[in-house]
């Protein structure tokens, strides 16, 4: 993001101009260390920093940087964060000052009465930026860093590990269908209870049959083909007796690992389509991929 334009009517030099007598009243009736310390906190913030994290760049990085890089940025971006609040907690004191000085001296004939009304126009300006802070608060830039990491942390997971997470699955169908390879996917994900060393359903298996196995050896291989239709022919896929289930079981895992291999590589290409800036890649954000990094509260 861009830093904020500072309104010259909070400056330390336009309130020198306008401020008449008040500049000889005790501590300049708070206006002045207020208007001073508001540019000072506003002046704390790294601006050129915030306004060099974009999506497009972290993209870039995710391919090449250690989840290191991601950490670092987006503690530092948390920083500045933390100094973004300050300045706009300045900003609402020094409207705070100014609120003051036109309760009291508003009917007065102590100041001159522009001189009255233009701290009543400082106090607007001061609510207005404190606003315009709060908005441009760096919780962009700091959710794009943290979804970086996430990224990272996803392209180094094996893709038995991917497979331990449905959460993620929506996303990443969407590159599945785009490469036409819905009935792999369709068998890995359907066949995932064998790590578990459970057997699929026995009414769903007929389907799967039709679906995954019968004329389709690309999902596994004609090996493991072989072998579920020869169990599949022999009555016993479905529902084994307890003297075939270890055979079954171990025909459809070693079918699902085959299959599941090919998904490494479109793990690979799936991080690097990710578009950070988008709703679609918020599942980035998920604490398994983001530990050890601290709780999302910047």
């Amino acid at each position: 993001m861009e830093a904020p334009a500072y309104p010259t009517i909070l400056t330390r030099a336009d309130w020198d101009k306008n401020k008449a007598n008040m500049g000889k009243a005790p501590n300049e009736l708070g206006v002045g260390p207020a208007v001073d310390a508001a540019q000072k906190s506003f002046n704390n913030v790294d601006w050129k920093f915030l306004g060099e994290i974009n999506a497009r760049q972290l993209e870039a990085m995710i391919g090449d940087s250690d989840s290191s890089v991601f950490f670092g940025m987006s503690e530092r971006i948390r920083q500045q964060r933390g100094f973004i609040r300050t300045a706009c907690d300045s900003q609402l004191a020094l409207a705070d000052a100014c609120a003051r000085v036109v309760s009291n001296y508003g009917r007065a004939a102590t100041f001159p009465k522009s001189a009255i009304e233009h701290v009543a126009k400082m106090k607007d300006a001061a609510v207005a930026f404190a606003n315009e802070l709060a908005h441009n608060n760096g919780e962009d830039e700091f959710l794009l860093s943290r979804k970086a990491f996430g990224a990272v942390t996803l392209r180094r997971l094996p893709i038995f590990k991917f497979l331990e997470h449905p959460e993620f699955f929506a996303p990443f169908e969407v590159l599945v269908r785009r490469q036409h390879n819905e009935l792999s996917w369709g068998f890995v994900t359907a066949t995932l209870c064998t790590t578990k060393g459970q057997l699929p359903l026995a009414a769903r298996v007929p389907q799967m049959v039709n679906d995954y196995v019968r004329d389709n050896d690309g999902n596994m291989g004609s090996v493991w083909q072989g072998k579920l239709m020869a169990l599949h022919n022999a009555g016993v896929l479905a529902d084994p007796p307890a003297a075939s289930r270890d055979e079954v079981l171990g025909a459809w895992k070693g079918a699902h690992d085959e299959s599941k291999r090919m998904f490494s590589s479109t793990l690979s290409v799936f991080v690097k389509s990710l578009k950070l800036a988008e709703p679609s890649s918020d599942f980035l954000l998920n604490p398994f991929l983001q530990f050890p990094l601290p709780p999302l509260i910047a």
